[in-house]
């Protein structure tokens, strides 16, 4: 059932210190290896992303950011609405850096890499043309315990932002960003034991984005309806199966709402479930990931170069 809920929650205000470490610094965080356009005829389920040409691609709306932690290779899976299409390499990261998120860093209209170094809490840009990379700027440090959630523009100025959570407190946080430059900071709602956010997108249409949580225990969902970074009320969304967990949100049938993205870590299927608000419409499966894959964004990619 959706019903609205009301979590208890420390609505604070204030400016989260900001590391005097966290410089722009082009072109010192790469290890630069693009595979590009590789030709493979090999399965979908056994083999590592590559390019595989298809005229479809061109129908492509939403496409799926894969990292592996082992390799810690990135790739893009392109999509044709939720079948693959086609794959190509990206970048592959250094020791201790993971892919976090996607989302628009230069204005450009193409979706850049969001990276994390867990360990000291640095972010950077990968700026991306498509899937082939053109170069790089650190972001702001994140202090410690905090990890970075979600990319979404919550001040309405073109840039996105970041979305932080600590799992200790259960504590969230936008940081405000002009490109990467680090501009203020607001605390938002604290979650309640057990939960964690997810994603953040706008689930009521009032240009705002909205914090998408979930519950690992129970597999329930919940979206909490925020005006900047206040809480104003919150709805249950639909509960997951045991073993998927909710990794992304995004319109995947253009009707203006936004959808789940599931994993199952177990199996490396993936799934799409679509919604009206917070409520499931229907669901449907969509590639499964090879082996020490793990979806960590969706986002229009683009038609890669050449196609």
């Amino acid at each position: 059932m959706n019903s609205i809920f009301f979590l208890s929650l420390t609505a604070q205000t204030g400016s989260i210190a900001l590391n005097e470490s966290s410089q722009n610094r082009p072109h010192e965080i790469l290890s630069a290896f693009w595979l590009p356009f590789v030709n493979s005829a090999c399965a979908l389920v056994a083999c590592i992303p590559l390019w595989l040409g298809s005229s479809l691609l061109a129908q492509s709306s939403q496409d799926f950011a894969l990292f592996n932690a082992n390799s810690r290779q990135t790739a893009i899976w392109y999509l044709n609405g939720v079948t693959y299409a086609g794959g190509v390499y990206v970048q592959t990261a250094l020791t201790g850096w993971s892919l976090q998120r996607a989302g628009d860093f230069n204005a450009d209209g193409n979706p850049d890499f969001a990276i994390f170094k867990a360990t000291t809490g640095q972010t950077a840009i990968w700026y991306l043309y498509g899937p082939a990379f053109w170069s790089s700027a650190y972001g702001p440090t994140l202090p410690s315990g905090w990890a970075l959630q979600a990319v979404r523009d919550f001040d309405a100025d073109g840039n996105p932002d970041f979305v932080l959570f600590n799992a200790s407190t259960r504590q969230t946080a936008i940081w405000y960003l002009d490109g990467v430059r680090y501009i203020s900071s607001f605390y938002g709602p604290t979650l309640r034991s057990g939960w964690a956010l997810q994603a953040a997108a706008d689930f009521n249409a009032d240009g705002k984005p909205d914090f998408v949580l979930f519950n690992a225990s129970t597999g329930q969902t919940a979206i909490w309806y925020l005006h900047g970074v206040t809480y104003i009320s919150g709805a249950y969304g639909p509960t997951l199966p045991s073993a998927w967990a909710l990794q992304a949100v995004r319109d995947f049938d253009a009707d203006g709402n936004p959808d789940f993205v599931l994993f199952n870590a177990s199996t490396r299927q993936t799934a799409i479930w679509y919604l009206n608000g917070t409520t499931f419409t229907s669901g449907v499966y969509g590639p499964t990931l090879p082996t020490d894959w793990t979806l960590q964004a969706v986002n229009d990619f683009g038609t890669p170069p050449g196609l």
